[in-house]
């Protein structure tokens, strides 16, 4: 009984270290890449944009958000570097020329393009990786509004936890460890 706890918890350590040693060498990479020369980037990014079919309409437009602290308004800046058009669809273009922050999943970029689509009244933004050279087509779905399929994942991932402890029970029962 106690060799198959043990072995029960060697099991779990080495699960995590896996798991740790995957996350690490999939996960997000944060290498940051010069990012001085926004001018350059600029640059680069129209010449990326035209070369996958966009057109620019203007560049580094402006707005005004009114942020509200302690009932006192105040104002802000939101900017785009580009706004582009393609296919009868119009863009929020950001250009960003690092490794970490063209990941719109990042947390502080997709912050950034939530409010530039709030600010600009526009569903689709762009992130222009000027490092790996791609366009990224960005647009955002908040839950409670969601899918069928994201409620169905997680009514699946709710059994499954629930599967997880129910068996890690019986196991415990069936060994006598209860």
């Amino acid at each position: 009984m106690l060799t198959i706890l043990i072995t029960l918890t060697i099991g779990f350590l080495l699960g995590i270290l896996a798991l740790y040693f995957i996350m690490k060498t999939f996960g997000p990479k944060s290498l940051p890449i010069e990012t001085s020369n926004k001018g350059a980037a600029l640059e680069e990014a129209r010449k990326i944009l035209l070369d996958n079919g966009y057109a620019i309409k203007e560049k580094n437009k402006g707005a005004t958000v009114l942020i509200h602290i302690n009932g006192k308004a105040h104002m802000a800046p939101v900017s785009i570097d580009y706004l582009a058009e393609k296919n009868g669809k119009t863009f929020l273009v950001e250009v960003k020329n690092d490794l970490l922050s063209a990941d719109p999943t990042e947390t502080l970029t997709r912050r950034q393009l939530i409010e530039q689509q709030m600010s600009f009244h526009s569903p689709l933004s762009l992130v222009v990786d000027v490092v790996n050279k791609r366009v990224i087509e960005v647009s955002f779905e908040f839950p409670g509004t969601g899918s069928q399929q994201e409620k169905l994942m997680r009514i699946v991932l709710a059994s499954f936890i629930i599967l997880v402890v129910l068996w890690f029970f019986w196991l415990m029962i069936y060994f006598r460890m209860f």
